[in-house]
């Protein structure tokens, strides 16, 4: 769970930075912000792998002197006149006064945040495995809806097929396929892209076809699909990190407007374009019904960003700028510079020594003096068991430390500690000593003059 925690904040870092990034380039076009967000999710997928590559660096936060207590030794003694000492054997710990069950009042409650922590696993497995049956399942529609369609090889909309496609210089030959769906209209593929149409199309004007044509050619020469499923991955991954979820919805926006922008590029007019938008959104959502192919394609008339898409098509100040290579270069570097120091940052881990004190017998020993010292800074620290005997230091660095445990009645424990790379829990048991009981004489001897 380490590492997924130390991944969740390298990952909302790399994502939070995108969407600052996002909006102080909100004037320049959506191509560029596009590109932002995409790289951003491409590192920021890759950040498990590039962690565990690239080398570590740590920020050190200084030793746990900061809430330490230091002790300068022990005052120098008095003089005083001994007459004499007694050695008594200690029959029991006079600290002891709690019962041997008394520990099981405390392990059930010190039990809860080991559960708590122990669910955290689980839980994040199941939602993973959620996310993940999701996306595939939609994955799986798109395949069984692209068997069911039929190819449209000729016809109005092969002719403009290929004119779109020798405009945008696309390499790569583009399926069309006819569904009998009254609603669908999305792209999918790498190296083989298909573009699946509704019913309707076979009906539509050669200005309509040349706009979704134009659209969805767009989200192929740009490689929308590939960035679509690589957010679907990561926000399947950390679906608790509200800030992905965030990142996903974003660069879809920007994916869809930076589609718009090229068709408008390309000669349409922004109200005429708006009015083929509204059509075909009303069209299309009409009766629609839940598919599964949401996540996994992108969707010219998603209703979820219709309204913003038209204000901008009406916006003859917005910037439609496609991506230059300079702009490309400069966001890639920039952005896998950062990553790779943000997956090489490790802040300086800090671990528990914590236990239980108990007695000879297995009896509790409350009230119990721990002082652990660092050996290299020599910093003390020092705690007291509580009634059940249990007792804890927070905030420890990887390093050697002494501890020495001591308490009345009880011989002086010590013992070298070696912190590492995880808590240490240790059971501490103390052997019965001496009790010492010195008498001070200071009145006068009898039969003197002052007696």
């Amino acid at each position: 769970m380490n590492l997924l925690l130390d991944s969740t904040v390298k990952v909302s870092v790399i994502v939070l930075m995108a969407l600052v990034a996002r909006a102080l380039l909100r004037r320049r076009s959506a191509a560029v912000r596009h590109w932002v967000l995409s790289v951003a999710i491409a590192c920021a997928a890759a950040m498990p792998l590039l962690a565990a590559m690239v080398p570590a660096w740590h920020i050190g936060l200084g030793r746990f002197s900061t809430f330490s207590t230091f002790f300068s030794g022990p005052p120098a003694a008095s003089s005083q006149t001994v007459v004499s000492t007694t050695t008594i054997l200690a029959q029991g710990p006079v600290a002891t006064s709690q019962a041997h069950g008394d520990r099981s009042e405390r392990e059930p409650a010190a039990s809860i945040g080991s559960r708590m922590v122990g669910m955290v696993g689980p839980i994040w497995i199941v939602g993973l495995g959620v996310n993940l049956v999701i996306l595939l399942a939609g994955l799986g529609h798109l395949k069984w809806l692209a068997r069911g369609a039929r190819r449209v090889d000729g016809g109005q909309w092969g002719r403009l097929a290929k004119e779109v496609s020798a405009a945008f210089e696309l390499r790569r030959a583009v399926t069309l396929l006819q569904s009998d769906h009254p609603t669908l209209l999305v792209t999918w593929g790498l190296l083989q892209p298909k573009v699946i149409l509704p019913v309707a199309a076979r009906d539509w004007s050669d200005d309509r076809v040349r706009v979704v044509l134009r659209h969805e050619l767009a989200h192929i020469r740009r490689g929308d699909w590939m960035v679509f499923l690589a957010a679907e991955v990561l926000r399947a991954v950390y679906w608790f990190n509200p800030l992905v979820w965030i990142v996903c919805r974003r660069v879809r926006q920007e994916s869809e407007q930076a589609c718009d922008d090229v068709v408008m590029n390309a000669g349409i007019d922004g109200s005429e374009y708006a009015t083929h938008l509204l059509d075909l959104a009303r069209t299309l959502n009409a009766n629609r019904r839940i598919l599964f192919p949401g996540p996994a394609a992108p969707a010219m008339a998603r209703p979820s960003s219709l309204e913003g898409r038209i204000r901008t098509m009406l916006n003859a100040s917005v910037n439609r700028s496609p991506l230059t290579h300079l702009s490309q270069g400069v966001t890639l570097v920039a952005l896998l510079g950062l990553t790779l120091l943000i997956a090489g940052l490790g802040a300086q881990s800090f671990f528990t020594l914590s236990g239980t004190v108990l007695d000879s017998t297995n009896r509790i020993v409350p009230d119990a003096k721990l002082v652990v010292t660092d050996a290299a800074s020599r910093a003390k620290h020092e705690v007291r068991s509580d009634r059940t005997g249990h007792f804890e230091f927070l905030g420890l660095p990887p390093g050697e430390y002494g501890l020495e445990v001591s308490i009345p009645g009880f011989n002086t424990f010590k013992d070298n500690i070696v912190v590492v790379a995880r808590n240490i829990d240790r059971t501490i048991q103390l052997e019965v000593g001496s009790l010492e009981e010195t008498i001070t004489v200071t009145g006068s001897v009898a039969g003197s003059p002052d007696a």
